[in-house]
């Protein structure tokens, strides 16, 4: 069944009821002013793929192409960018247990593969989204409760680590953002539930300059260093290398046209060099991991 809440009347009421079987622990994302409910168990196995899409304007349920994976129940859900992403969730494998990630195309109807979470494979994580960021993890993967959260950048479709959920990890958590904040509590936890409730901020991320034509300088990015190219440093100068959370990875003054890179995961990251008056440029990257 589905009800919907008004409040401004403070008042619920009842709506057309999913097709199909009954349920429990789908995932769900909104697009466009539709909701998408997505996969679940029926009580039985296999677990669901199917799609089906609500549109509250005229109360009926409109069923999609099913995920092409397999079923799952307690998966993660989100929309970004006019695109529905589903990934991990329990998968009815050896640990109930995945870690693939899926992208769906409400013009085309159709799925993608895209990278997967990082991490262990898990289900019942959470998400939230700040300034349209997705950020996602957390869950369980049947013997530990997990605290790795990641963000994921959607113009590469790669994920980049945030720091640690600071609380007691827990399955089902809940998780929502409200002005630009992030806050993810309850769950269960080993021998009971918690009623815990943290809040993340990701800081000011500095925006990334568009590429200029015939820019005289140029970064090159290998395993351990950048080297900047066309750039006469002085002894005032500084680089700082970050991820798309803001999280410094490295800084440090600009000796020598080469830069420290330390090890990295597959994800997007920032390199600024720093003049003296504090001006800055900067590049963004993609690593595959080292």
């Amino acid at each position: 069944d589905l009800w919907a809440y008004d409040p401004a009347t403070d008042s619920w009421e009842q709506r057309a009821s999913l097709p199909g079987v009954g349920r429990a622990s789908p995932s769900a994302f909104v697009l466009d002013g539709k909701a998408y409910i997505i996969g679940g168990n029926p009580n039985s196995f296999p677990y669901l793929t199917e799609l089906w899409e609500y549109d509250p304007g005229n109360d009926s349920w409109t069923e999609r192409t099913s995920l092409p994976a397999t079923g799952r129940s307690g998966p993660m859900a989100f929309a970004v960018n006019g695109k529905g992403f589903v990934g991990s969730g329990n998968d009815n494998s050896a640990n109930f247990s995945c870690s693939d990630f899926w992208e769906w195309d409400p013009l085309t109807d159709a799925w993608t593969q895209r990278a997967d979470l990082p991490g262990p494979e898990r289900r019942t994580a959470c998400y939230f989204a700040l300034d349209g960021t997705p950020i996602a993890g957390g869950g369980w993967n049947g013997t530990d409760y997990l605290v790795d959260f990641y963000l994921y950048y959607v113009p590469t479709g790669s994920w980049s680590a945030i720091p640690d959920f600071e609380g007691s990890g827990a399955h089902t958590p809940v998780s929502f953002s409200v002005d630009d904040l992030g806050y993810v509590g309850t769950g269960g936890i080993p021998g009971g539930q918690t009623t815990q409730y943290w809040e993340y901020s990701k800081g000011t991320l500095t925006s990334l300059e568009e590429s200029i034509e015939d820019d005289p300088i140029t970064i090159l990015v290998g395993a351990g260093s950048i080297t900047v190219l066309g750039w006469t440093p002085c002894v005032a100068d500084r680089y700082a290398v970050s991820d798309v959370s803001g999280r410094v990875l490295a800084n440090g003054a600009m000796n020598d046209s080469n830069i420290p890179l330390p090890q990295v995961g597959t994800g997007v990251y920032i390199v600024q060099l720093i003049g003296p008056d504090g001006a800055r440029r900067s590049w963004s990257f993609c690593a595959a991991g080292q």
